[in-house]
């Protein structure tokens, strides 16, 4: 893997990484994501592999900088002003863990479609693997922990992750829209799915899951 750091901020509060993927046949794409991150307060990484394996991926990118907050992008998506500082402000509550954004759907025809992610519900992550999506800021310190178990996950690994750092606080939605991401494009992540991936992950994240829930008070029954 061959990691290139594009951008450093000398008030950078976030390290953000970018996996090359789509945009080995699309480089344009690549130069539009990283343009829009050029007047936020980020350290921005690009990383180019071969392997399929994102968890291992994503572990290796986190490993790389010393940002108190962490984030990721895809090469073919982009970011809306202010995103990033939007989520740090959220995270200016020791409380929360992370932070995420609503987000605009780009598709193939050329329509946007604006997305809200909605409020967390921490047992919706138990049967919507995805329910947090695109920009999310959250806590390095934390995410530390979690690298070995991550490089085991080359499916779900984001959203065993965002289930796994819900031990350590709440993830807050900003409403705004942070993030434009193209649907459509392939990328078989989530053609690799199996049932022990779906049993692992109940094992593993739906312990935090429940109590997150309870932690929270939430209304709607476990």
């Amino acid at each position: 893997m061959t990691i290139e750091r594009r951008q450093h901020a000398p008030s950078a509060q976030v390290d953000v990484h970018v996996l090359t993927y789509h945009s080995r046949k699309r480089p344009e794409w690549l130069s539009q994501c990283l343009a829009s991150m050029q007047n936020e307060p980020v350290n921005v990484y690009v990383y180019d592999s071969a392997s399929a394996n994102i968890g291992a991926l994503r572990a290796d990118a986190f490993a790389v900088g010393a940002a108190p907050f962490l984030s990721f992008i895809d090469d073919d998506d982009w970011v809306a002003p202010g995103a990033f500082n939007a989520c740090l402000s959220a995270l200016r509550d020791p409380a929360v863990v992370g932070a995420y954004t609503d987000w605009t759907a780009v598709c193939a025809t050329g329509a946007y479609v604006p997305v809200s992610a909605g409020s967390w519900k921490p047992l919706y992550g138990l049967i919507n693997y995805a329910n947090i999506l695109h920009t999310k800021v959250f806590r390095r310190e934390p995410t530390m922990r979690l690298l070995d178990g991550l490089r085991t996950w080359d499916t779900l690994e984001e959203a065993w992750l965002v289930g796994m750092l819900a031990a350590n606080g709440r993830w807050q939605h900003v409403p705004v829209n942070g993030h434009f991401k193209r649907v459509g494009t392939p990328s078989g992540a989530g053609s690799r799915i199996t049932s022990n991936h779906l049993y692992r992950y109940q094992v593993e994240v739906g312990p935090i899951l429940r109590a997150a829930h309870v932690r929270e008070g939430a209304k709607e029954p476990l």
